[in-house]
């Protein structure tokens, strides 16, 4: 596989028929709403309703250019949120108003941002072998890590879920910011041991994720968690990975997928 996890480049507005729109106010991505780009135009995912949607490449052109011009025109204030030069544009605006996709509240722009994320090299396992035992401690946080995921997946949008990953890691990145490599590889062996013996990774790569990040949370690792999307065939996938290694597959079972989400 050639493809990188890394974000294709956005859709080119010079290529695209739609122009540049002539903004007459300040509209944002929902606090909510993640989107990336891909060749086919753009995926958003709806963090509140555990929804994707997808772009065409007209107006995912469309969408790439209102969010840049956003984020450079901070003098354009209007309170005709709508008003724009291009008629496709201004009913764009108004469907995606509707839906809850932008908004015209401030939001912190940098949990909306595109994901950029470092592209894995290796993966935990692979001529690795942990010789540290699993003491009680190992099984108490496995234990917790496993029930507060499948607690959070049942009861919890993901939203919910990035929020409370977000706070534990800045909880803990204050006073222990990073592990010796060689604790992190033993600690997620000592993870895949536990997971053997409780449920199976095939076809529960969300849950699976987040157990393994909430276990190295729970023992002052912040690893990133990832979701990434690919539209042929269309899958989404989620993932581990830290110090630019996949902690819960490969680096060529990802390379496929762009990141939307990374916590």
């Amino acid at each position: 596989m050639k493809s990188s996890t890394t974000e294709p480049d956005p859709p080119d507005p010079d290529r695209s028929s739609p122009s540049m729109p002539s903004i007459a106010t300040r509209l944002y991505l929902s606090r909510h709403m993640r989107v990336c780009w891909v060749p086919e135009g753009a995926v958003l995912l709806d963090l509140k309703c555990n929804r994707y949607y997808g772009l065409a490449t007209n107006e995912a052109t469309s969408l790439h250019a209102l969010l840049e011009h956003i984020l450079t025109a901070e003098e354009h204030r209007n309170d005709d949120y709508t008003t724009f030069a291009d008629e496709h544009m201004s009913s764009m605006v108004k469907q995606l108003l509707a839906d809850g996709i932008l908004c015209i509240e401030p939001v912190d722009r940098s949990a909306t941002a595109a994901m950029k994320l470092e592209q894995p090299i290796d993966c935990v396992g692979r001529d690795t072998h942990s010789s540290r035992a699993c003491r009680p401690r190992h099984l108490a946080h496995f234990m917790h890590a496993y029930w507060w995921a499948k607690s959070a997946l049942q009861r919890r949008s993901l939203l919910e879920i990035s929020d409370a990953i977000a706070a534990q890691k800045t909880s803990i990145e204050g006073h222990v910011s990073h592990r010796d490599l060689d604790q992190l590889i033993e600690l997620v062996n000592i993870f895949k041991r536990l997971r053997a013996y409780t449920f199976t990774a095939r076809d529960q790569c969300l849950f699976h994720a987040l157990v393994l990040t909430d276990f190295l949370l729970r023992q002052g690792i912040a690893a990133i968690w990832c979701i990434g999307v690919k539209t042929r065939p269309w899958a989404a996938h989620s993932w581990v990975q830290a110090n630019g290694m996949t902690l819960d597959c490969t680096p060529e079972q990802i390379r496929e997928y762009t990141p939307i989400l990374a916590v």
